[in-house]
């Protein structure tokens, strides 16, 4: 997994029990920020300068896999992360809409962004999931 995947995840599944909306998360540099709202606490705020310790945490979670819920913040994110590293990408900068994420980053000499809709994101979730099963059983 790389950079992005196991970190994103980390996100989702620290911030999936407030039930988010409006997450926005930036990259600049070594410093990662993380804000979104939810209806029990309100406005959030987080800022890391390490987003390895977000990618040992989301390394951490992997023994639970099975019991991750699907298409959840942390599932839905992971997708993009995983999109992300098999880009290259480098300087996140992810904007939750009503139907899904609105991304950009640098890759290489290029800034690129994208939309992602929830629904692809799902189906992409349930296929990486479906991949980790198959390769859990091979080895």
């Amino acid at each position: 997994m790389g950079r992005y995947e196991d970190g994103l995840q980390a996100l989702g599944r620290f911030i999936e029990p407030y039930v988010p909306y409006g997450l926005q998360v930036v990259e600049a540099g070594d410093r990662i920020q993380f804000f979104w709202r939810s209806q029990a606490t309100g406005e959030r705020h987080f800022e890391s300068t390490s987003l390895e310790a977000l990618r040992a945490f989301g390394r951490s979670l992997r023994t639970e896999e099975e019991r991750a819920p699907r298409a959840g913040s942390s599932e839905l994110l992971r997708a993009i992360g995983r999109q992300l590293d098999e880009l290259g990408a480098d300087g996140l900068d992810l904007s939750q809409t009503e139907d899904g994420f609105w991304v950009s980053a640098q890759v290489g000499e290029e800034l690129r962004w994208f939309t992602s809709q929830r629904t692809d994101l799902a189906e992409l979730a349930d296929e990486l999931q479906r991949r980790r099963r198959e390769l859990a059983k091979v080895a």
